[in-house]
């Protein structure tokens, strides 16, 4: 008489693990989805906090992608929900400021300590000038923060740069991704150019209402 193969119910046993670790993400999914429904700015932070150190991980992929987003910024986030604007508002500049901070102190607890470019006098008189501005004219930080991100997001990802262990392929990539992307700057403005206003007006930036507040954008076309 052939063996009977079947495992009976009573002999069959499943690794606990894998079930209770997809319950648990589709448990937290549906929290994140709540949250960010009622609560967008404390959805948007408990996202963050979930997603950061994967993109730390994998940080040049996403300066790269992040450096391609920066110059369609305002474009994108005309589009964006409502209930995700802060997250893709302030979430991308935050991750490259604390991107910068892992960096810098993962090479001064290795030993490799900061390295040193010709324009690091330059760059700390400038900040040192925006402080100082703000304190004289009695300027709130987050005001103050909020009028120079769009020049210190830029010296962030120089200092991210020179502080990493950035390959010449890699700023290769980088810089080839600022000369696409500076085209399509230059075909917008044309299209903008040659459409008027009806063109320009699909470019320009909204403000946008989360909860009881409203998130203007800058007046600015591409």
């Amino acid at each position: 008489m052939p063996e009977n193969n079947l495992t009976s119910a009573s002999e069959f046993k499943m690794n606990p693990y894998p079930a209770a670790i997809a319950t648990g993400a589709v448990l937290i999914s549906f929290a994140i989805g709540f949250l960010i429904a009622t609560e967008p700015v404390a959805g948007a932070l408990l996202v963050f906090s979930i997603v950061f150190p994967v993109v730390y991980r994998f940080r040049k992929a996403f300066i790269v992608v992040y450096a391609a987003y920066l110059p369609f910024e305002e474009l994108f986030l005309k589009f964006t929900p409502e209930q995700l604007y802060p997250l893709f508002r302030y979430g991308a500049e935050g991750a490259i400021f604390l991107i910068l901070v892992f960096v810098v102190a993962e090479n001064l607890i290795t030993g490799r300590g900061w390295r040193r470019t010709k324009v690091d006098l330059p760059i700390f008189a400038l900040a040192g000038a925006v402080f100082a501005s703000a304190l004289v004219n009695s300027v709130p930080p987050a005001v103050a923060l909020l009028g120079v991100k769009n020049i210190f997001r830029y010296i962030l990802l120089f200092f991210i740069i020179t502080q990493s262990d950035f390959t010449k392929k890699d700023l290769n990539i980088f810089f080839s991704i600022f000369l696409a992307t500076g085209a399509l700057q230059i075909l917008a403005g044309l299209s903008q150019l040659i459409g008027g206003e009806s063109v320009a007006a699909f470019f320009k930036p909204t403000g946008v209402v989360v909860g009881d507040k409203v998130l203007n954008a800058q007046e600015t076309t591409l």
